[in-house]
């Protein structure tokens, strides 16, 4: 489904589950009762996160996806009623990739309606919207008190260039070797800036990171795996 897709209707949950199952998104009928709260989905049995963010890159670790699929589950129960898909995106979904112990997330949803659904949802969660923090069409939320992994939440429109950007550069990571090494390269040398200075940290990455994007699309138009917009 792209961007200027069909909306799926959020009036009956029966409707849009029929039409988000179409579509190859996760949908199940809400169980009837509360939802225990975020913090102890998050919480139970381990001390509490230092809410830090890190600053550290550090060699890859087997643990990353483990931890994207444990957050995944966590979160799952409070999206039964909205389409979508959980995606595991940025630096710790490629491996062998040097990175900030950091899980990047994307609920892909169909529509901009069902944006405001996830958000809406998420907020049930404890997940506090931020807003899009700059970049247009990426949604993003703050860190749950309670969680065990630190890591980034954001919705996105499945198609949206956000959503894209994110595919292609991880994708074109994990395909070429040599722009891997070089990517993690760059942030070893620049991790010292995590210390003093993150926005100059993220700038200083930012040339490389739309040269990567730009490898990606060319090799996904050439190949017809462009992600759909």
């Amino acid at each position: 489904m792209t961007l200027q897709g069909g909306q799926l209707s959020t009036g009956s949950s029966g409707e849009a589950l029929q039409a988000g199952r179409q579509h190859g998104y996760l949908m199940q009928p809400r169980a009837h009762g509360s939802l225990p709260p975020w913090r102890r989905l998050f919480g139970q049995g381990r001390p509490q996160l230092d809410l830090t963010p890190p600053v550290e890159v550090v060699d890859y670790d087997l643990r990353w996806p483990l931890w994207f699929n444990e957050i995944s589950a966590q979160l799952a129960p409070y999206l039964t009623e909205v389409p979508h898909r959980i995606e595991h995106v940025g630096s710790t979904a490629v491996p062998g990739l040097a990175a900030k112990p950091i899980i990047d997330i994307d609920v892909v949803v169909p529509s901009t309606q069902a944006v405001r659904l996830a958000i809406s949802s998420l907020a049930t969660a404890g997940c506090q919207h931020r807003e899009d923090l700059g970049i247009p069409g990426r949604e993003s939320f703050a860190l749950p008190p309670g969680a065990r992994q630190y890591h980034h939440l954001y919705v996105v429109v499945d198609g949206s260039k956000p959503h894209r950007d994110h595919i292609l550069l991880r994708d074109h990571l994990r395909r070429n070797a040599a722009d891997r090494e070089l990517y993690a390269t760059l942030k070893r040398d620049l991790a010292h800036l995590l210390l003093t200075d993150r926005a100059a940290y993220l700038e200083a990455k930012a040339g490389l990171i739309k040269r990567l994007i730009k490898a990606g699309r060319t090799y996904a138009t050439e190949t017809d795996t462009e992600p759909p917009t």
